[in-house]
This record gives structure tokens, sequence and C-alpha cells, in this order.
């Protein structure tokens, strides 16, 4: 990045501003090959590209030194070398580095670009590794910019604006006098209309604070920013990655790198090993959306000082850009970055051309008679939502309606026109009433979920149920289900007893295991190193675990076969084969440890679809059951003959399924959704319900997730209370409301 950097800075002033582009490319480019990121073969052939000719043409002759390279340029290409060493990549003619070759071709000297290329060192599996992730945090962000976008009902070009002394640079020492010397309340610097931000951006070495008013566009342009890097970083493979992070669900006791692991971790549920070496590389470029809704306010206070605390270890130039709303930011202490850009409200030639048409002219009444109503059209956000609700009628305030009441009236008339009949009633199925009441109930939940704003349907977990008492009662039936599972098909294949003394002891160890939370297995990955480090570990476990059912087939065996054959008999036959299962099982359990390692659970890199992870976490279930069930069926019939072998078959199958890799997650997933449906929080098809709030233009999906079309959508519902309709709370809404009180 310095790299890059020091060459930009020195080549820009050189040429004509056509050739900006050219001259940034070129700097990815060699900064990648000093980096050795890029090999000399990838960094001939991209800058050996038509579209980079007229800027060799510009410098032919310039001779230009950095503290890391030193670039000569020709007619054709360019020389690039360490100060005083040996060429890194020279396109001149023949195959001697560094000896440039002139033949008269049609009267005119011409150099044709050859390069030297040193043999490629094989790729590692780390690397590979690397590269995958990459591919995965590109493609992903690429989407959700995309959905984003998408969602705007128009786009409108912002002016933007650079507002002095909010800011303070990194690495800038802040002395007493300093401070007393700065001008307060310096008018904001109005910048050329068409300003693009990825040029803001890269004159002040990537680092941004976006300021704005409640939908005045600062997430939106966020996004653009992410879309025109996203373009670099497929580019360049030496250019981190661009990731927007809501900085809502960060929370005080974080460092922010630690912050940034942690919800990479749970965007993609991979090891936080992968993520933490990607922050420690600078393989990410953060882009922190939402200073404003870190709540309480006193918190916000500690989020900065967090972040600034990123600028102290990291230089002036390392890329790093926040949102936040104009107002909470004047009551927080100056972020460390390079500069402050303000997204301006709309003016009246916007307004004017975006209200074009005649099915507008009631709403441009409106306007004209109306300055608070004005005010509100000068932003974005409400200013589409106008648009879209007043059409062919205005608005109705209540006389002197203050700008927050003309806000309300205007989420609430969006609202009102989303959930209109539609025109085709097969297209919209949901109940109106049931509709609203459920987005009520999502809202509140997102917001007492560490102010989640995207929902992903696999995530639930019983803290959405009403109460404590439903979480019991949601516990018990997965408990129980699963249980019954277990115990009608030991039933079926060795009698009732046993079926029902297995089905008890299920019931009980899902309750201990996995009762208080729902934990996926949405990806199967083989790990031999797990398999040498938890090998023993794992066995010894279920050679316990043998015992305890080897004793209760005696015991149960004994008491029911005991009158026919005598109890002590029946006794000492059941124990015999009680601990020939645990022999059985163990070694079963051995030989699967080998496969069952081969599967480790984790968690898919990309949502693309809704309860994506309880589909594949069902799918998962269904081969690691029957991996770890091969296996117990192999040893069990060695040891046991057919009937060990189905038994320990059997055995192995549903540890597999159920204990181990997603099965049971399905089932308490499916026992919570019956539960919120009954208790009338959700329509029992939720994922109709979501795409009809999607298609409604109150949900915006992203990749397999959703979230509200903006945050002042999501607080209009978490305040309302259907009229007719019961509220639905959430029971971790008491955790939300007992810490925001502390």
């Amino acid at each position: 990045m310095l790299t890059q950097h020091a060459i930009e800075t020195t080549l820009l002033p050189l040429v004509p501003e056509q050739l900006h582009a050219q001259v940034r490319d070129l700097a990815a480019i060699v900064a990648a090959l000093e980096a050795g990121t890029l090999t000399p073969a990838e960094a001939e052939q991209r800058l050996n590209e038509p579209g980079m000719a007229p800027l060799y043409a510009a410098l032919a002759g310039r001779r230009v030194q950095t503290d890391a390279v030193e670039l000569a340029f020709t007619q054709t290409g360019v020389v690039v070398r360490h100060p005083g060493g040996a060429p890194l990549l020279d396109m001149g003619q023949g195959n001697t580095v560094g000896n440039i070759q002139m033949g008269d071709v049609a009267g005119r000297d011409l150099i044709k670009p050859t390069i030297t290329i040193a043999p490629t060192p094989p790729i590692t599996p780390e690397q590979r590794s690397a590269q995958q992730n990459r591919r995965m945090l590109i493609e992903d962000t690429r989407l959700r910019v995309a959905e984003i976008r998408r969602s705007a009902q128009r786009l409108i070009p912002l002016d933007l604006a650079a507002r002095p002394d909010v800011v303070e640079a990194p690495g800038v020492l802040q002395r007493p006098y300093d401070l007393a010397r700065r001008t307060v309340g310096q008018p904001d610097e109005v910048l050329p209309a068409g300003t693009r931000l990825i040029d803001l951006y890269d004159s002040q070495n990537g680092q941004l604070l976006i300021l704005g008013a409640p939908g005045a566009g600062k997430t939106m342009l966020l996004h653009e920013l992410a879309a025109d890097l996203l373009d670099r970083a497929e580019r360049d493979p030496a250019l981190p990655v661009p990731v927007v992070f809501s900085l809502a669900t960060w929370r005080p006791g974080q460092s922010m790198v630690d912050w940034l692991v942690s919800e990479l971790a749970s965007r993609y549920m991979g090891r936080t090993s992968v993520y933490e070496r990607l922050a420690q590389q600078g393989a990410i470029l953060p882009l922190l959306d939402g200073l404003d809704e870190v709540a309480p306010p006193e918190r916000r206070v500690q989020c900065v000082a967090a972040i600034n605390v990123i600028g102290q270890h990291l230089e002036a130039r390392t890329p790093l850009v926040v949102t936040c709303r104009e107002r909470e930011y004047a009551d927080l202490p100056h972020l460390r970055l390079n500069r402050a850009i303000v997204a301006r409200p709309l003016n009246d030639t916007q307004i004017a051309a975006y209200l074009d048409g005649p099915s507008y002219a009631a709403l441009r009444t409106a306007l004209a008679n109306d300055a608070e109503l004005r005010d509100a059209a000068c932003t974005p956000l409400l200013l589409g939502m106008m648009a879209q609700t007043y059409q062919e009628r205005g608005p109705a305030f209540p006389p002197n309606a203050t700008p927050t009441q003309i806000r309300q009236v205007i989420l609430s008339d969006y609202v009102a026109f989303c959930c209109a009949p539609a025109a085709d009633a097969r297209a919209f199925r949901v109940p109106v009433a049931r509709l609203r009441v459920f987005l009520g109930w999502l809202a509140r939940g997102m917001q007492s979920h560490g102010n989640q704003q995207e929902f992903y349907l696999e995530f639930l977990q019983p803290t959405w149920l009403r109460d404590r008492r439903q979480i019991k009662q949601w516990s018990v039936i997965a408990n129980l289900v699963g249980g019954l599972v277990v115990g009608l098909l030991f039933e079926l294949l060795v009698g009732l007893g046993v079926g029902l003394f297995f089905g008890l002891l299920s019931a009980g160890l899902f309750e201990q295991l996995r009762g208080g939370k729902i934990e996926l297995a949405e990806r199967l990955l083989w790990s031999f190193r797990r398999l040498q480090q938890y090998w023993w570990t794992e066995v010894k476990g279920f050679l316990i675990l043998g015992l305890v059912l080897g004793l209760g087939i005696a015991l149960s065996n004994g008491l029911v076969f005991g009158p026919d054959f005598g109890l002590g008999t029946g006794l000492g036959a059941s124990l015999g084969l009680g601990l020939l299962s645990v022999l059985a099982f163990g070694l079963s359990t051995g030989l699967d440890i080998g496969l069952l390692f081969g599967l480790t659970s984790g968690v898919m890199d990309v949502r693309t679809k809704p309860n994506q992870g309880i589909h594949r976490s069902a799918q998962n279930a269904l081969i690691g059951g029957l991996v770890v069930g091969l296996g117990g069926g192999l040893v069990g019939g060695l040891v046991g003959g057919l009937i060990g072998g189905l038994f320990f078959g059997l055995a192995g199958t549903l540890v597999g399924t159920l204990g181990r890799y997603g099965g049971f997650a399905v089932i308490q997933h499916y026992a919570l959704r019956l539960l919120l449906a009954l208790s009338g929080a959700v329509p029992l098809r939720l994922v109709r319900a979501l795409d009809e709030a999607r298609n409604r233009g109150l949900l915006v999906r992203v990749g397999g997730g959703y979230r509200f079309y903006h945050r002042l959508l999501q607080d209009y519902f978490a305040a309302q209370q259907e009229p007719g309709q019961r509220y639905v709370a959430v029971v971790e809404e008491e955790r939300g409301d007992d810490e925001a009180r502390r």
C-alpha cells in the first residue's frame, strides 16, 4: 500500500486527468509485483493491455523513484527495479534483463515488449486458502452492495461538501495551543458538482468520515464507494477487500479489531483464526456504517475511542471509512481520520427533477405551500417515500406539524401504501394485519439482539420467544421429539424396554448437551490435524458412553427376561452383552473418528438463500450419520454378528445425525418456529412472509438474510402496536433494557 500511494503521488501530477486511472492501475500492479503477490508474468500481461499505451507515451523518457522502487518509462513500457538493484520487470526486447534493443521497421524505431520471467514457486495450501477466502469476501460483498443499491427507487446524485475541524489527522500530536487556535464553526467547503467519493477517498489516503442527516444517503454513498473499491480489489490481489460493517452491534470491552473479527466470524461462521489472520495481514478494508446507531450515547464515546485506537496502530494512509449522523457526531470526540465529508441536502432543482410529471402535481403544490414538508423533501429517503406514496394525491398533516410529526406521517403513509391490496391478489398472501404484527416483532427482536441490522432465519434462538416459560416449553418439546425418534428406532430393532430406555436417555443427553442453544452444522470439512489432536479424547468419551449404554442394556434386559431365565442368569447374560457393547461401541467409534474428523462441522462461507443454514445442516446430518453409522455397523458386525452390526450401525447413525452433525439443530429450529407461530408472533410459513415484506418494499434481501429498507422504518415498526392485535414481546428485550439502564 505504501508503494502504491507513493507511485500515485509522484505520477499523477505528471499526466493529464484522463490518464489518472491508468496511473492508479500501474501503481497497484507495481506494488503487487514488489510485494510478491503478482508474478512477473501476471504483471507483464496487465501492463501490456492496450489501455496502458497512452500512459507510456506520455511518460516516455522519464525516470522516477520512490523509497521502494525505481521506474524508467519507454514509449512502450516500463522498467521496474529496486533502487540500485536488479530489475524486477523489464519490458524490453530480447532475453537479457535490462538490455533494450532497437530495430527499424518501415523507417521507424520500434521497441517490442518482452520480459524475463523467474520460475514461479508452487502455491502453498495457506496461499490457496487465502485466495479462496478473498474470492468469497469479494463475491459476498458485491452481492450485498448490489442488493442495497437495488433497493433504492431512483438513485439521486448527491452533492458533497468538506467539513473542516471535525476530525483529527492520524499521527499528528495535538497540543493544547493547537486546540486553542482552532476556529469553530467554519463553513463547509462545497465541492464541485459530480465529485466522486472514490476520488476523495484517493486524495485522503482512504481515510474519510461521512456525515449527513437521517436518510441523507450516507449508507448508499458508502456502498457506492464499496462497489468502486471492489472493482479495484478484483483487478489487484494486493489491495484489501472492502467489507461494510454495521457499528450498531459494537459493545464496550471489545477492541475494534476483535469486533471486526467477531463480525466476520458471525457473518460467515468460519474459524476465528481465519479472520484474525486476514485482519493482521491488512486484507480487510473496513467500511464502518452508523456510528450514531451505537446506543446508548455514552457507548458512542467509547466506540470513537476504540476506532481511534486503530488509528494509533495504523499509519495515516491506512484506509478506514466511517459514517455518522451530523447531530449525534457533534456530541462526540473527534475521530482521527484525514477528512470529513458531508452529504448535502437536496436542492430545489434536484427535487423538481425527481418529481417531474403530472402524477406529482398535488405533491408539488403541497411542497410549495409547506416549508416544513419542503425541508423533509431535501432528504433523499423521505423524498423517495413521498414520490411513491403521494402519486395523484397530496399528503395530509396535522396543523402546525413539527418535523418529527411530518416524518412519522410520511413513514405511516408509506407503510400503508406498501400494505395496500395488490392488483394481483395471488401476489401477496399474508394478511396485512398479520404482516405488520410480524414486522413489529422482527424489528423489536433485531434491536434487542445486539441491535442487529440483518436478520437470518437460521440464526433464530430461543431468546426470540415471548418469555422464559415459553423457552422451557421449547426445550421440552425439542428434547422429547429427539428422544422419541431415537426410542422408536431402537424399539423397532431391539424391543420396547431398550427403546424406552434409549429414548429417555437421549432426551436427557439432548437437554444437557444441546438444550440451551441451536448449533448449526452447515459445512463438513476434512481435518487430519484435528484427527491427530482429538482422536483419543473422543474415543475416551465414547467408551464411557458405551459403558453407560452397555449397563443400561444389561439392566433393562435382565429385568425383562429375568423371570424366564432367572434374574441372575438374565443379569449375567445381559451384563456380558453390555460389556460387549462397550467394546463394539468403543471400537466402532475409534474407526469412525477417522471419518468423523474428516467431517468436522463448520458453517458455509456465503449464504444466498433464506434458511440455507438449516437446509444444509439437515443434509450434513444425514451424511455424517451415514458415515458414522457405517463404521459402527462394520465393527459391530465383526464383534457381535448381524444383530451387533445392526444395533451399532443404528446407534452410530443416530449419534452422527442427531448428536454431532446438526440433526437435533433442525428439530430445535422447527420446534422454535412452531411456538413462535402459536404465540402469534410470526406466520407459520415464515419465508413467505419475509419475501412478501420484501416485495412490498419494507424489507431488503441481502444474500440469505433480510434487513429493513431503512433504519427509520425499523424504528417505526419497533414502536408500533397494531390496533386489535396482541403485542408480542421478545424475551431478550428484558436483557437489552437492563443493559440500556446500566
